[in-house]
């Protein structure tokens, strides 16, 4: 009965989190939570507006509606087991050169899209996805700030 419980238990040992990052961006996170497919996630989120969704909203639609033209905000999942990500190019480094542009989104355009990029955690024991909205198509300096939340992006150990 006891490695039945274990098995439903996510493989990270802690939060997925966002270190320190320049004045005017505030972070978030989730609990650990199951998704519809019975795998475990957990989500945080950093941003330069006031975020206004719960941190596992994807997109942020809330948020997104009242998006300031200098508006930026990062989101990052990770999920266990992994998932396949459709042969897409995964990355190891986490760079916005190496992601994928997308219009955004279902329920708000916006005028900068979406960045994504895929990669797994430690052990490949997790898949990370993270996802970086820009109001307005970026510039050099919104390129730099949202690379600055990437970079500062803690994923957690495995146990």
């Amino acid at each position: 009965m006891i490695a039945v419980g274990l098995a439903v238990l996510a493989p990270w040992t802690s939060l997925l989190a966002f270190g320190a990052l320049p004045a005017g961006y505030s972070t978030g996170h989730s609990q650990r939570t199951f998704l519809h497919d019975g795998r475990r996630m957990a989500a945080a989120w950093a941003a330069n507006v006031a975020y206004r969704d719960i941190p596992a909203a994807d997109p942020p639609n809330r948020t997104l509606e009242r998006f300031p033209s200098s508006g930026i905000i990062v989101w990052a999942q990770i999920t266990s087991p992994p998932v396949a990500f459709d042969g897409r190019r995964v990355t190891t480094t986490y760079s916005l050169e190496h992601a994928y542009r997308f219009p955004c989104c279902e329920a708000v355009a916006i005028a900068g899209g979406e960045r994504e990029m895929y990669g797994f955690g430690p052990k490949r024991r997790y898949s990370v996805l993270i996802r970086v909205y820009f109001a307005s198509p970026p510039n050099s300096p919104a390129i730099h700030h949202a690379q600055r939340a990437i970079d500062a992006l803690r994923l957690p150990d495995v146990s």
